[in-house]
């Protein structure tokens, strides 16, 4: 199969040497092109734990056989609720939309939510295409925004992420499926696409290797 990972904010493999444990994301793509897959992760150039670029352009990382990063450059930000984060990812899903169709469409596609806009311009993608797209809950996104603010403002800070509030609707109800971390983000993803849990929706609970 031809496989399609997006997922930003987890450790990226830049070389064989690398030091840090490889999460979620990093190692279905791993286990997937061990497996004989093709795996293409599609991910940003922004550290978002040290705040910094890991490339200062597009890269394409062949990472191992069957293993492809390609990382999208963006000017990334300091904040983590903040306008140029919001941005920045708006500039990466951009990106993602266009690069994507000068590609052979996958057979799958797997996107983290969030990012909330990656996942709206998978779908898109996917319905354009006739690709299967699964999107993997990992945070609440953008209810947990919301609650960060005292309770007299979070009215105001709904208002104000309307946009988001719609893609995340827009792309949990036109998925072919919801999976997540555990059945409560299962749940609150089909909750959010106000949709019926079908056998395609399911939790798979995060693991590691040692």
């Amino acid at each position: 199969m031809n496989i399609w990972l997006l997922k930003c904010g987890e450790p990226v493999p830049t070389g064989p040497d690398f030091p840090e444990r490889l999460h979620r994301t990093g190692t279905l793509a791993h286990v997937a092109a061990a497996a004989g897959h093709r795996v293409t992760w599609w991910t940003s150039t922004f550290d978002r734990v040290r705040r910094q670029n890991l490339y200062a352009a597009d890269t394409i990382l062949q990472h191992s056989p069957g293993l492809e990063i390609r990382l999208l450059h963006t000017p990334g930000y300091s904040g983590s609720i903040s306008l140029a984060r919001i941005r920045d990812q708006r500039l990466l899903a951009g990106k993602f939309a266009r690069y994507a169709r000068q590609q052979p469409p996958p057979d799958v596609i797997l996107c983290a939510l969030p990012i909330i806009e990656l996942c709206e311009a998978s779908v898109r993608y996917g319905q354009e295409m006739g690709v299967p797209v699964v999107l993997d809950m990992r945070d609440m996104w953008p209810d947990i925004i919301v609650d960060i603010f005292p309770a007299p403002l979070r009215l105001f800070a709904r208002l104000m992420l309307a946009p988001m509030f719609s893609a995340a609707r827009f792309a949990c109800s036109q998925a072919t499926a919801i999976t997540g971390i555990n059945d409560i983000f299962v749940d609150w993803g089909l909750a959010r696409g106000n949709r019926a849990k079908t056998s395609l929706d399911r939790s798979f609970p995060l693991g590691y290797t040692v």
